[in-house]
């Protein structure tokens, strides 16, 4: 049996005050790179770029995609240019920041026996760094990626949502292949970490700073890390599995199975497939099925939304002009199925309020109908997963 934890890093497993470290952070960077930028231009770029990778909610592009763009062109100097010495700040500058942070003895502790009972241990920090970054992290809490075989570490290269998006939980879970069996997130930041997680569908353990603060939520599983596990020790099998049973949860899957396609067909960070070939033609055959379940599936909604007066004939329209192109199933691409995603999102969000005044009967009969699509992504991403070998 799988078994996954997605685990906080920042005053979970590393002491942080990140209200300290990141003015320390931009301001380092903006210092180690003053020759070609001007340090109020480059904070500018900095911050703007932040701010638009923490608004993103489409899963087109990577959050270093978001960045990148808006970074670059407020800075007017062009990455190529950058880049190494960006590579050269991060692997030799970056680390002195580790001052600003010590380690957690029971963190340590704690993923050790993780490792020593788990499948999947993921280090679910919010994506906003490179990769590189979030690994010095790692090594200043006592938890280096070369000693512990990660399942996952987040990160803006591959990452499609910030932790502020709860698809970002159902992306993570999509790149481990929706394995079965328990999975938990634990952290410290109830905002962050564990409200998200669990309008997502994912059963939480909150550890917070105050043990006061467990009064505020008395319904959320909670206590220090040396308690996670007998409490996962005394739960039924179903507390600890993903529940998508609402519309909340549904949305975040919808909306993060493309975004797993596109990390996996354009890895840039901790995931390094064996043969890209092979990846890619696994992802091109899942693709081009599910895109077909998709038009089916689409169809059966429009119907609905119809039927309960709650549509218009524009749906149809776009419909019967992708099924009348011969070549848009047979040789579907991944750019086709985002396509229609895009679509299914939108027609969700822009009648969602429509939506929630429809009857109890006909409301279920709408979950219904979404738990297809979701199930078909499910199915497929673990189909390609598998066939990965990794």
């Amino acid at each position: 049996m799988n078994k996954t934890l997605l685990l906080d890093l920042d005053d979970t497993l590393l002491n942080s005050n990140m209200d300290e470290f990141i003015p320390a952070y931009f301001q380092l960077l903006s210092l180690n790179l003053q020759d070609i930028i001007e340090p109020g231009i480059m904070l500018n770029g900095l911050m703007n770029g932040t701010n638009k990778m923490l608004k993103k909610t489409s899963p087109l592009g990577s959050l270093s995609d978001i960045f990148s763009a808006e970074f670059y062109e407020l800075i007017q100097v062009p990455e190529v240019e950058l880049t190494p010495r960006l590579d050269y700040f991060y692997d030799e500058v970056f680390p002195c920041l580790g001052s600003l942070t010590t380690k957690k003895p029971d963190a340590i502790e704690f993923v050790k026996k993780a490792f020593e009972e788990y499948n999947n241990i993921v280090i679910a920090t919010n994506p906003l760094f490179p990769l590189k970054a979030v690994e010095h992290r790692l090594r200043w809490a006592g938890l280096p990626p070369e000693d512990y075989n990660y399942s996952l570490i987040t990160a803006f290269e591959d990452f499609h949502f910030a932790k502020e998006n709860i698809s970002y939980f159902s992306e993570i879970y999509g790149w481990l292949g929706w394995p079965d069996g328990p999975v938990v997130m634990i952290g410290n930041d109830f905002n962050m970490d564990i409200d998200p997680a669990r309008k997502a569908g994912f059963p939480v353990f909150w550890v917070p700073d105050q043990p006061d603060s467990i009064s505020i939520n008395k319904d959320i599983p909670s206590g220090q890390l040396n308690d996670v596990f007998p409490w996962m020790d005394e739960q039924p099998i179903m507390n600890l599995s993903v529940s998508l049973d609402n519309l909340i949860s549904l949305k975040s899957t919808l909306s993060a199975t493309p975004a797993v396609f596109q990390g996996w067909k354009n890895p840039m960070g901790k995931f390094t497939p064996p043969d890209t070939n092979s990846i890619t033609n696994s992802i091109n055959e899942a693709v081009s099925e599910l895109t077909e379940i998709e038009l089916r599936n689409l169809q059966i909604l429009v119907e609905f939304l119809q039927h309960n007066k709650i549509d218009q004939q524009e749906e149809y329209r776009k419909l019967e002009s992708l099924q009348m192109s011969g070549d848009t199933v047979k040789n579907a691409s991944l750019n086709n199925f985002l396509i229609l995603r895009q679509q299914l999102l939108y027609m969700i969000g822009v009648r969602e309020e429509a939506i929630e005044k429809l009857n109890k009967k006909q409301f279920k009969e709408f979950i219904e109908i979404l738990k297809r699509f979701v199930s078909q992504d499910i199915n497929y991403i673990r189909i390609a997963y598998k066939s990965f070998d990794l």
